[in-house]
């Protein structure tokens, strides 16, 4: 599961939470006027959900963020249900953007959290958990046994923590072994990447690695995953595959793209040996047939292919 599956899951959750018993005292509940890397959390909750300020921005603030202050986070983390949405919506979306020094410094304490009396409490930590990467493998045996518990309201908040704790460490396998996607990523290295169905009992893992170029082109590189569910690695099922298209037009909705059209004309499917040939150029689009308008990118494309 992406990262973005799981911080949409925690707002969802956060938007409908209702108070419940907490042991936090009230000084040490985490509030919107509370500060954490300079900004209160009514500020960082403004700049995240602020469509003006580009993810690049808004991740760039948030590395800044000293690993001292993940104490704060884990605070607001242990206020849940007594705590305005905005403060917990703000703390799970700043931790995910977070350095892995600040995530190294919070682990201990959320891990702990999986303990605490408050199913809120419990669920907050387990969601924040999954967006450790391979800082959270050791909490994957305690999710495990948790996600098989009798407890309904927390146990499938623990399978999508644990399932995304998964999906990050195939991805990392894949990212360090496959050696299309090795060579894909260090020509593109501002390249994406996710598994589609990973969590799915009857359709094939799928992998996709995505990048845009010019401002107005789009390249993606997929294959089927066998995926090794004990040690929660994989390898390439069948040959990968390549896609280039090219945007003709778009149309916008408040500076983002609403939708688009392709030129059918310049779409291009082919294969790995094509695929050596553009590695061999340098990643020069020739290669392929097509000579790229480099100066003209259209408003807002960075954002849609990136998915922002």
């Amino acid at each position: 599961m992406s990262a973005i599956s799981i911080s949409l899951l925690f707002l969802g959750l956060v938007v409908g939470q209702a108070a419940s018993p907490s042991s936090k005292k009230p000084d040490d509940v985490v509030t919107l006027a509370t500060k954490v890397g300079g900004k209160t959390f009514e500020e960082w909750d403004r700049l995240i959900r602020d469509e003006g300020t580009d993810w690049a921005s808004k991740r760039k603030a948030i590395e800044a963020i000293k690993p001292e202050e993940a104490a704060t986070l884990v605070r607001a983390i242990q206020s849940s249900g007594k705590t305005p949405s905005g403060v917990l919506s703000a703390a799970h979306l700043i931790f995910k953007m977070s350095s892995p020094a600040l995530k190294a410094k919070a682990f201990p304490s959320l891990l702990k959290l999986l303990d605490d009396p408050s199913n809120d409490v419990r669920t907050m930590a387990a969601l924040a958990i999954a967006d450790c990467g391979e800082i959270g493998e050791p909490a994957m045996p305690r999710l495990e046994k948790l996600a098989k518990g009798k407890e309904k309201e927390f146990l499938n908040y623990a399978s999508v923590a644990l399932t995304g704790l998964r999906s990050d460490k195939v991805q990392r396998f894949i990212l360090k072994n496959d050696p299309t996607v090795v060579q894909f990523h260090s020509l593109y290295p501002q390249a994406v990447f996710f598994i589609t169905h990973f969590a799915a009992e009857k359709t094939t893992p799928h992998w996709n690695s995505k990048v845009g170029l010019f401002g107005r082109y789009e390249l993606e590189l997929q294959f089927d995953l066998k995926i090794d569910k004990k040690k929660w690695t994989a390898t390439a099922e069948g040959p990968p595959k390549f896609y280039f298209t090219a945007v003709s037009s778009v149309e916008l909705r408040s500076g983002r793209i609403d939708s688009l059209n392709y030129d059918s004309s310049s779409q291009r499917n082919f294969g790995l040996e094509k695929w050596k040939e553009l590695v061999a150029a340098k990643g020069d689009l020739n290669v392929l047939g097509i000579t790229p308008i480099k100066d003209k990118p259209f408003e807002g494309f960075d954002r849609y292919w990136k998915n922002e």
